[in-house]
């Protein structure tokens, strides 16, 4: 585990430690929708966002994400052009699990080629789902690397 938002690994792995001892003491274990791309079906694990004591464990600090939206999540920094068509999968109400989908690769190829010469791409439309604004808080995340160790990042102090 390293770094990330500010925190170091050591501060990263004491609230992972607390989680366990929550879990263990029978503390009751997310079990919504992805807090990402709103997935009901997917199992999902805590997401930190703020490590700093007191612990937190409620949005902002924390989120209950599948598989696909936490690894996302952290490769956003090293694959920027694949986290934007992560998100625009998610803004049309796709599932993180999709994404890898033989027809969803397609069209993210064809999304980060638009991307790439500055031209626009337009997603298929995904019957019975609820495309979103934009306005969810993952959406403006940082892609900048420094984040992961520079003390700015920390939500809080």
């Amino acid at each position: 585990m390293g770094p990330y938002n500010g925190y170091t690994a050591k501060e990263r792995q004491e609230k992972f430690d607390e989680l366990k001892r929550r879990r263990a003491a029978g503390l009751p274990q997310e079990s919504t929708p992805c807090m990402m791309c709103g997935d009901p079906e997917a199992p999902v694990e805590q997401h930190s966002e703020d490590y700093s004591k007191p612990y937190r464990w409620t949005p902002p600090a924390e989120y209950a994400l599948c598989g696909s939206c936490h690894y996302w999540l952290h490769q956003r920094f090293g694959k920027s052009l694949a986290w934007h068509a992560y998100k625009a999968h998610m803004r049309r109400g796709g599932y993180g699990k999709e994404f890898t989908d033989k027809e969803v690769k397609k069209e993210r190829k064809a999304f980060e080629a638009a991307q790439a010469s500055g031209q626009e791409y337009t997603w298929r439309e995904l019957p019975g789902r609820v495309a979103r604004t934009g306005m969810d808080w993952w959406e403006h995340l940082t892609l900048s690397p420094d984040a992961l160790a520079a003390l700015w990042a920390r939500p809080r102090p």
